[in-house]
């Protein structure tokens, strides 16, 4: 078996891997470059290897930063399947098409720029008649059911908590020297409320293994449920708006759930709170359509009535919401603030002292939201000067990513493992990572590069010359 790493090297986007076995090649995901680089356009324009010539994709979730390029291999000619849970299907079906809204609108401000330099315009990265073709060669998979996509190889997917739908993959090539290789997508978190616990693949001599938190332990709950609770009261006492940009899938119900708990105890004043993204919106009705493969800790979770609040799906609604003058809350989406209608409600509030931004999920580098986070007093939105002078909070304790002891205990309960690739995580977090494991055991670690090739045997792996 061979194994090239394209993206999510030494950063948290882009994740795709090319797998080889005997006479066929696979991708496990095919996920979007994020961020404000000028080179974006360019990483998401290129493709690891000829899309004509990959036999299957493997999709761990549903994230754009791991499913958001799929239109775009379809569209450079790739015809095979790709496998998936059905929920990961069914929140393709909003997450790519609102993707290749935003991606069309962004190629659009960048053709503005090059024509005024005197540059020819760039082709859409993909559209709409791409993602329509990209859910129609998507194929449901069940959990924990072996399937054999040719002879060469037999795959299972299994749950990895993080979102609905998220999978860890177990592909086993066949032949006279077997070589298993398990990708952990995104691991979600043990004692999640809402998602059973990651499953543990068996047998995997070769790991391949995110590492979005690898350098830290999320903060106990207990402690961000209080800090949070003062952030919100202060800021209702002086009469600000809470601006939380959240992730579509998971977050924004999450956060729901959160609130509405902490209001019914009293613990937080009783203010309205919108939800205002109409693919938030369309997320939260997926979640109850597939209620029944979450492991819920609440009754009520999986109801309409749990869904409480306010849904803004109306352009004009939305732009109403800035002038509301009394506390609420918003939910509003994209979570690392790159797109939606999170850049309104920031540009509103920003420059309020009395208001508040509460960040509950990873921000990648070189994001609007990775700037404010890092405590920029300025930013740029729809290419405006924004000051920024309302309070920044960060809470990584409602991450649906497993922290640093969570993927250290999911790799020691695979005591076959021989080697770990880390993927996923910038290079602070991938390294911290990488000398915790190494200083445990015999595992070899590698944080790969883009473009590095590896030679997987049963018990050892070689690197790939040039």
């Amino acid at each position: 078996m061979k194994l090239r790493f394209f993206g999510a090297t030494r950063s948290v986007s882009g994740s795709c891997h090319v797998v080889e076995t005997l006479s066929r090649r696979w991708l496990l995901d095919c996920g979007l470059f994020q961020g404000l680089s000028p080179d974006m356009y360019e990483r998401n324009a290129l493709l690891p290897v000829p899309a004509s010539s990959i036999d299957a994709v493997f999709l761990s979730h549903a994230h754009v930063d791991h499913s958001g390029n799929l239109p775009r291999l379809v569209s450079q000619g790739f015809t095979g399947p790709i496998y998936a849970t059905p929920a990961t299907i069914d929140l393709c079906s909003i997450l790519l098409a609102d993707s290749a809204y935003v991606l069309r609108s962004q190629t659009t401000m960048l053709n503005q720029k090059r024509e005024r330099r005197g540059l020819a315009p760039l082709p859409q990265l993909y559209g709409e008649d791409d993602v329509a073709q990209t859910l129609r060669q998507m194929r449901p998979v069940t959990w924990n059911e072996p399937f054999a996509p040719c002879a060469e190889i037999e795959v299972v997917f299994q749950p990895a908590g993080h979102i609905l739908g998220a999978s860890i993959i177990t592909l086993r090539e066949r032949g006279d020297l077997p070589v298993t290789l398990a990708f952990s997508g995104d691991l979600g978190r043990r004692g999640d409320w809402l998602l059973a616990a990651p499953a543990v693949p068996s047998g995997a001599q070769h790991v391949i293994l995110e590492s979005t938190y690898g350098d830290r332990n999320h903060r106990p709950y207990a402690y961000a449920r209080s800090e949070l609770c003062k952030s919100i009261s202060s800021t209702v006492q002086a009469g600000g708006r809470i601006v939380i940009p959240a992730f579509s899938v998971g977050r924004t119900q999450r956060m729901l759930y959160e609130l509405r708990a902490l209001m019914a105890s009293g613990d937080v004043p009783d203010i309205p709170v919108f939800v205002d993204s109409p693919l938030s919106v369309k997320a939260s009705e997926h979640f109850i359509r597939h209620a029944g493969t979450c492991a819920l800790a609440v009754p009520v979770v999986g109801t309409p009535a749990w869904m409480n609040c306010t849904y803004i799906t109306d352009g004009a609604e939305s732009r109403a919401l800035l002038d509301k003058p009394e506390p609420y809350i918003v939910i509003t989406a994209a979570g690392m603030c790159e797109a939606g209608r999170v850049l309104r409600h920031l540009a509103r509030n920003l420059p309020d002292p009395a208001s508040r931004v509460l960040f509950v999920g990873f921000c990648a580098a070189d994001t609007l939201g990775r700037m404010l986070q890092d405590g920029q007093k300025q930013v740029r939105i729809a290419g405006e000067t924004v000051h920024v002078r309302a309070a920044i909070d960060y809470f990584d304790t409602f991450s649906s990513h497993a922290d640093q002891s969570g993927l250290r205990q999911w790799l020691a309960e695979q005591p076959g493992v021989r080697s770990a690739f880390l993927v996923h995580g910038e290079q602070e977090q991938s390294f911290s990572l990488a000398e915790q494991i190494e200083n445990a055991g015999s595992v070899e670690v590698v944080v790969p590069f883009s473009g590095e090739e590896f030679i997987l045997a049963p018990d050892t792996i070689e690197e790939c010359a040039g």
